[in-house]
């Protein structure tokens, strides 16, 4: 077990500090480094590095780094689902199931992110208004507390749900079973449209809500006091939309 002291920066880099990070390999690793921690240090927990709350610095303690948790152990088609450690990148895991025809909702706009780090923050993406967070995508996970007992927890243990969106302050989280959906194709028809205002934003997510598009998202310009921005939205292609696809005039 080696503990390096590194520096660390922020998401946006805006912050930088000398800290110490311990980088387990295994999960035997992490059991040792819970039972020698005579100090009582306090522990924080980094996938990625991508959160925009910056909630893995801990400069007087340690930061648990799980990058080397990279391994896709298992990925079953027939069942729909995928057995990754977490320290698994987003985009590491959707290079593999995307040519096969599958996605994971509720992917975050940081294709480096990782998997347990999408858990522990519970992120969102474009098409969450209609699929919810990402640990919506979550059949089972394995985990370890601060004795250094794992588990093995799904929907039928009520401690399942203190492992999501909690920041690793219940659980460490080892490795996942998630749920992955058959796509007919990997395309998306996307359509674009500017607006001017708030106003006009909010009435474009309604409009193509109903319309049943799959994913949708804006982008605003803050230096603009009306809110002027871009609008996007999005449908998976079917099959027998291919020899027809054309860009969508809005």
């Amino acid at each position: 077990m080696k503990i390096e002291n590194k520096t660390i920066l922020n998401w946006s880099r805006t912050k930088k500090f000398s800290g110490e990070i311990f980088q387990p390999l295994n999960s035997d690793e992490i059991k040792d480094f819970i039972k020698n921690n005579s100090e009582k240090k306090t522990i924080s927990i980094m996938g990625g590095g991508c959160s925009y709350g910056d909630c893995y610095l801990n400069q007087e303690g340690i930061i648990i780094d799980m990058t080397k948790f990279d391994k896709i152990i298992e990925i079953n088609f027939d069942q729909k689902f995928a057995v990754v450690q977490a320290g698994v990148l987003i985009e590491d895991l959707l290079n593999k199931i995307l040519k096969e025809g599958y996605y994971i909702s509720s992917v975050p706009g940081a294709n480096n992110a990782t998997i347990g780090g999408c858990i522990n923050s519970n992120v969102h993406g474009k098409d969450s208004f209609k699929e919810g967070v990402f640990s919506n995508n979550v059949i089972s996970l394995k985990v370890i507390d601060s004795s250094g007992k794992i588990s093995n927890l799904d929907e039928s243990n009520e401690n399942f749900f203190h492992a999501l969106g909690t920041y690793g302050l219940n659980y460490l989280i080892l490795e996942i079973k998630l749920k992955i959906k058959k796509k007919e194709t990997s395309l998306l028809n996307v359509a674009t449209k500017k607006f001017n205002n708030y106003e006009e934003m909010i009435s474009l997510f309604d409009t193509f809500e109903k319309k049943n598009y799959d994913m949708i998202g804006s982008w605003v310009d803050h230096f603009d006091e009306n809110g002027r921005g871009i609008f996007k939205a999005a449908r998976w292609l079917k099959n027998n939309q291919l020899n027809n696809f054309k860009k969508i005039n809005l």
